[in-house]
């Protein structure tokens, strides 16, 4: 088990941060995408492979609130992010039950030609903590294009969607 300086409360209003600590379990047999010290890889984003690179002084510390569509299906997270790494929780539709369902996830920034990546990981079902056996671990291309910001949601599955975020702060 592994804790985090984070707890979210789930209500009916959505997803709140609050303070505390949640112990979660990570799956330890699936090696971190980070090769070495500079933290270098290459993994394959939207449709395309990419070289990732430390993201250097850039990085998106805070709080957000992050809204996409995964198979036409609306997704809401709260991400919290502090230097290169963070965690999200995503509320999605549970299509075994029709209800929603809560999942976790690791988060990674790394730098591309293409702009930011921010790779998801280790997907854990927030309700029994084991790892989620039918959720595609979150990718997000971020990039600032003629003065406007774009992010685009690119899961393990290959589906796409543009992303509306707001800082939750």
């Amino acid at each position: 088990m592994q804790q985090f300086p984070l707890k979210f409360v789930i209500g009916t209003a959505g997803i709140i941060i609050a303070s505390g600590v949640i112990s979660k379990h990570i799956d330890q047999s699936t090696p971190p995408i980070s090769t070495g010290p500079v933290r270098t890889a290459t993994t394959v984003i939207c449709g395309s492979q990419k070289s990732l690179i430390d993201p250097g002084k850039f990085n998106i510390d805070g709080d957000w609130s992050l809204k996409w569509s995964g198979g036409g299906f609306i997704h809401e997270a709260t991400l919290r992010m502090q230097g290169k790494s963070g965690e999200m929780l995503v509320k999605a539709p549970d299509l075994n039950d029709g209800g929603q369902r809560f999942v976790y996830q690791t988060m990674q920034l790394y730098n591309s030609s293409r702009g930011l990546v921010l790779l998801g990981s280790n997907p854990v079902d927030y309700k029994t903590q084991n790892p989620s056996q039918n959720y595609a671990a979150d990718n997000f291309l971020i990039r600032v294009e003629n003065n406007k910001l774009t992010i685009t949601n690119c899961d393990n599955t290959g589906n796409n969607s543009p992303v509306s975020i707001q800082s939750s702060q």
